[in-house]
């Protein structure tokens, strides 16, 4: 797997979530992946840009997306289907966001787990 960029990792996240309205689609999912970018780098304490996002980060940024995503389409008040692998559910059971948002958010600790954090220490001249 190569570097991605901001729109490969919407077409990432729009192949995990099914029917994502077109109020969030475009320019508001490519702000999604730039603030789950920005909340990886905050984790991470490095820098990794938004047009060639290294392997090492890519599912990281997409399921803090996915998670984004699908708490916005909970708030808009629609149940999509979301799908991991071979995993899917579809739409109808009333608890498919809140399912697909708890999968994605445990997925995401695994891999800041995976990712550790890039301390700086200082040395005090006092």
């Amino acid at each position: 797997m190569g570097n991605m960029n901001t729109g490969s990792i919407v077409a990432e996240v729009s192949k995990r979530i099914d029917n994502i309205p077109s109020a969030l689609s475009g320019t508001s999912m490519n702000n999604d992946v730039d603030r789950a970018i920005a909340h990886i780098e905050e984790y991470t304490g490095l820098s990794i840009g938004s047009t060639a996002i290294p392997p090492k980060y890519q599912n990281a940024i997409i399921y803090k997306t996915c998670i984004d995503v699908m708490t916005a389409i909970k708030a808009f008040g629609s149940d999509g289907g979301i799908s991991l692998g071979d995993f899917s559910t579809n739409r109808g059971t009333g608890d498919n966001l809140a399912n697909g948002i708890q999968v994605y958010t445990e997925l995401l600790k695994m891999e800041k787990t995976i990712l550790g954090k890039n301390f700086h220490y200082y040395k005090s001249n006092s």
